[in-house]
């Protein structure tokens, strides 16, 4: 009674994993029966007796399989009981009965409880030198002449239909269940691979398939992220943090419509789709911002309140979902520069984004257009040189670099917002940081290690070096640098999207 309590018990924590043993266990049993019943009809006693004790073999098995997970020894018998009966039956009775086909249904049943349940780097072997085995001894006992086998005909024909009746038919319940077993882990993968675990958002990949809905629709995109979230896991460790995660992503999603979309992009950064014109999403976006700044987490004893930032983009800003979230991904970084919590628009401080800047031709380029830098940047495909006028923000890069990075141009306005959107997320605020300390005087050199996304949306390492120079009566203040390929990253090789 107590082990069909614990069985219950199991089936109701783990029903995958009960309910294909159980399959295994009580079609077994059930064939023993239903052959227990059909010898004594035929007068043959001591059969009855062997599937008896079969069945009892099976009661035990169900009483141990409620008090330990399933090995290799517990499989092994499963697998024996059978191809031993198989063995008898072809000895005694002859292969006329067709006990011969159980070992053939039993040997894809094993294989796939083995390779389910069974974590030993000998398993696979074990399987085959098994099912190699049972295949031989099937050859062996049906090559012999039988020891007593049944004098009418006609039950030796009874006993073949039987068996091959019970085998057709446990093969298309196995067939069944482990297909739909299959089908589950699949779908199990699928939304796991698609999924952000932590939040229940989508995740970068999974939200792909939101963006190919996108086409030809009028939506903004808002690129967010949780100020001074490394100072909350130093200060409260990776748990609070990890609630704050799960909380912001709630409210995110609880905070928009169902035709919108939401994912974790990376780290502390979200994503949000919204459906609808700029101004509407800015009143979304500005709602959200507002409900968050007085919203607190509550984890681990400790009271946590938590701020983001917004950078929103309109779908008239570019022509690719791609470039949109790099624009409000640099509207993002400019808000974070700007204090943090706040919501940024390209149009913003009288600054446009990237991609919607003015052409190349338009721009103050007349201290930049230098024969030296044209000179010195045909030197090497792997070393990138930049230089920027900080008196109107205007840069020039390498051409080298605009190829292999995709950038929008040689001569860029706002090209450390631009470049940002290139670099890891995970690497964006060190190297803001150092980038700032440089700017502000802080520190003298800029010299970090870092990885950013080329055209093909692979990561590389990179090496960047820069300096300032003060400016005077005719020359501007310049940061100007290198940047050098390290190669393929890692850690990261992989294609962003």
């Amino acid at each position: 009674m107590k082990a069909i309590q614990r069985l219950e018990k199991m089936w109701e924590q783990n029903r995958r994993y009960t309910t294909r043993y159980m399959l295994v266990v009580g079609g077994s049993m059930f064939i023993h029966a239903v052959l227990a019943v059909i010898f004594a009809m035929a007068g043959r006693l001591g059969f009855v007796a062997l599937n008896g004790l079969a069945i009892g073999f099976y009661c035990f098995w169900v009483w141990l399989f409620t008090r330990r997970a399933v090995d290799e020894w517990m499989l092994l018998a499963l697998y024996l009981d059978v191809v031993l009966h198989a063995c008898i039956y072809n000895v005694f009775l002859g292969q006329g009965t067709a006990f011969y086909l159980y070992p053939f249904i039993i040997i894809p049943v094993t294989f796939f409880l083995s390779t389910r349940d069974i974590k030993k780097s000998y398993t696979l072997a074990v399987s085959v030198a098994l099912s190699v085995l049972s295949v031989l001894l099937m050859l062996i006992t049906l090559s012999i002449q039988p020891i007593d086998p049944f004098q009418d005909s006609g039950l030796t024909q009874q006993f073949f239909h039987v068996n091959v009746l019970l085998c057709a038919l446990l093969l298309c319940v196995y067939t069944s269940e482990f297909m739909t077993e299959t089908l589950s882990t699949q779908q199990s993968l699928s939304f796991h691979a698609e999924n952000d675990a932590l939040t229940g958002l989508r995740n970068r990949y999974g939200f792909t398939k939101e963006v190919e809905k996108l086409h030809g629709t009028q939506y903004c995109v808002a690129m967010c992220d949780i100020d001074d979230f490394k100072r909350i896991n130093d200060a409260y460790g990776h748990s609070v943090g990890d609630a704050v995660l799960s909380k912001v992503g709630r409210a995110l999603l609880t905070s928009t419509r169902r035709e919108d979309a939401v994912c974790r992009w990376g780290g502390e950064e979200f994503l949000m789709v919204l459906r609808c014109d700029l101004e509407a999403a800015q009143a979304t976006v500005e709602r959200i911002r507002r409900k968050l700044a007085v919203t607190t987490v509550e984890a681990n004893g400790a009271s946590v309140s938590a701020t983001m930032t917004f950078g929103l983009a309109d779908c008239l800003e570019a022509e690719s979902f791609d470039d949109l979230v790099r624009i409000a991904d640099g509207n993002l970084l400019r808000g974070k520069r700007s204090g943090k919590n706040c919501l940024v628009l390209s149009a913003d401080g009288g600054k446009e984004s990237a991609d919607s800047q003015t052409p190349e031709t338009a721009l103050d380029i007349a201290f930049l257009n230098n024969p030296i830098f044209s000179a010195f940047s045909a030197t090497s495909d792997t070393t990138y040189i930049y230089m920027c006028n900080l008196e109107n923000n205007v840069s020039r890069w390498s051409r080298t670099a605009v190829e292999y990075f995709g950038l929008p141009g040689e001569y860029m306005f706002d090209a450390g917002n631009i470049w940002m959107g290139f670099i890891h997320p995970d690497d964006r605020a060190a190297y803001a940081k150092d980038l700032d300390a440089v700017l502000t005087g802080k520190k003298h050199f800029h010299d970090i290690t870092y990885r950013a996304r080329n055209r093909d949306g692979e990561y590389v390492n990179l090496s960047c070096k820069g300096v300032v120079t003060e400016g005077d009566a005719t020359h501007p203040a310049v940061f100007a640098g290198t940047i050098t390929n390290l190669g393929l990253s890692e850690t990261t090789g992989g294609k962003q999207r």
